[in-house]
């Protein structure tokens, strides 16, 4: 087994494997899997941060973009219509107030506060 995360929880290590979850596809597979999800996702980030940079949307359009990515995931859309909503609330909410996420909003010109 590797090293230990730090401040993670005690038995689980960097490159290891929990216990009763199998190991996934062999290594290159799932690295080409993980580099396509960051290369789609990167992308739309990408063309948002072009068009915030650029004038085309404003910060509140740039957050709101970012959060239809997230909700348009393969992941996301699979999962009940009841899941998906309540996400989404969870994610306005966190934006609105933790205090990380609402600084990243007010960075791109977001103005959240209701």
């Amino acid at each position: 087994m590797g090293s230990e995360i730090p401040g993670g929880p005690s038995g689980i290590a960097i490159g290891g494997s929990v216990e009763g979850i199998p190991e996934t596809a062999a290594g290159a597979e799932a690295a080409g899997v993980e580099a396509t999800t960051a290369a789609v996702h990167g992308d739309a980030v990408a063309r948002v941060a072009d068009d915030l940079a650029a004038g085309r949307i404003s910060g509140n359009d740039a957050v709101d973009l970012l959060l239809a990515e997230v909700m348009g995931d393969d992941l996301v859309r699979a999962a009940p219509d009841s899941v998906r909503a309540e996400l989404a609330e969870v994610l306005a909410a966190l934006i609105e107030t933790d205090p990380h996420l609402a600084s990243l909003a007010r960075f791109l010109g977001a103005d959240r506060e209701r």
